[in-house]
């Protein structure tokens, strides 16, 4: 019978390594990084590693851009359900998040998160990135070493510029579906498509820097408001779709 595994491994013990299967044939499918709240999805054995998903919220406050929130898990099954419930604070914010795992199936792998938040928080007036409730990063230096092969929002593909905005702040964009088109390059063997599915429509605004390390994620592609949410939720499907823009509500 199926089920659920779920340990500590890495540095300093700071991956969540999660894997799901009957006795010996249990491959890993998720890894969350307590270190700093970034998630990555496999969608089966022949998945490779590629996009992360960073679940807690990254801000701009005090001229200083905040990524990576450290956090405190608990995990339950749920049926046949993984349920993590995850905790962090950033400055006075404390954020709360329940990750819904379902298991892998079919060429993807599903995941439900609902965060909310309390306290108080200043934020910078920084259109499109004061405060990013979802963010995906990965890496793409050329075409012929990524993690991603382009950029989709609702219907349409956006191929990468060499460097900047490849979705920009002004005009605001507004969607509820946006995401990273993996595949296979030089660099990756079948990388994961990864689909954001918001519950509510927000502004997209996305960035690529111009650097060459293929170690080094240089794409981000994100949610945006200009204020603190008190509350969000959205999907995430990890495929081995070819072009994730095909993709509608209800994945």
């Amino acid at each position: 019978m199926a089920k659920w595994s779920v340990t500590y491994g890495g540095k300093a013990d700071s991956e969540l390594r999660i894997a799901y299967g009957a006795d010996a044939d249990s491959p890993q499918c998720a890894v969350l990084h307590t270190r700093d709240s970034y998630l990555r999805l496999s969608y089966g054995r022949d998945c490779a590693w590629g996009t992360s998903i960073v679940t807690m919220p990254i801000y701009w406050s005090g001229g200083k851009n905040h990524q990576g929130v450290r956090v405190n898990v608990e995990w339950a099954t749920q049926g046949d359900n993984l349920v993590l419930t995850s905790t962090g604070t950033s400055k006075k914010l404390e954020i709360y998040e329940v990750i819904t795992l379902q298991p892998p199936s079919d060429q993807a792998m599903v995941v439900k998160v609902e965060a909310r938040t309390s306290g108080t928080l200043h934020l910078d007036d920084r259109p499109g990135e004061a405060f990013k409730p979802v963010f995906l990063s990965s890496m793409h230096i050329s075409d012929l070493d990524w993690d991603c092969r382009s950029v989709f929002i609702s219907d349409e593909t956006i191929c990468f510029p060499r460097s900047g905005f490849f979705v920009t702040p002004s005009p605001v964009r507004y969607a509820t579906t946006f995401g990273l088109n993996g595949g296979t390059s030089r660099w990756k063997k079948n990388s994961p498509t990864v689909t954001i599915e918001l519950e509510e429509p927000m502004q997209i605004a996305g960035w690529v820097s111009g650097s060459r390390k293929v170690s080094s994620d240089n794409v981000g592609l994100w949610a945006a408001s200009e204020r603190v949410l008190p509350a969000w939720a959205y999907t995430i499907a990890a495929s081995g779709d070819l072009d994730g823009s095909r993709r509608r509500s209800g994945i």
